[in-house]
């Protein structure tokens, strides 16, 4: 099988992404009006 390099796949667009969508994530954990401790979800559309 061969690896794929996620820094690369899709020209960078998927590690754009996923960046943003951990922002998202970082940030509501943050927010002091949300759970902290809630699942979180990070979807990617190609």
């Amino acid at each position: 099988m061969k690896h794929i390099n996620m820094e690369t796949f899709a020209n960078g667009a998927f590690t754009e992404q996923i960046n943003r969508e951990l922002k998202k994530v970082t940030e509501n954990i943050q927010d002091p009006n949300t759970d902290a401790t809630a699942k979180s979800k990070i979807t990617i559309i190609a």
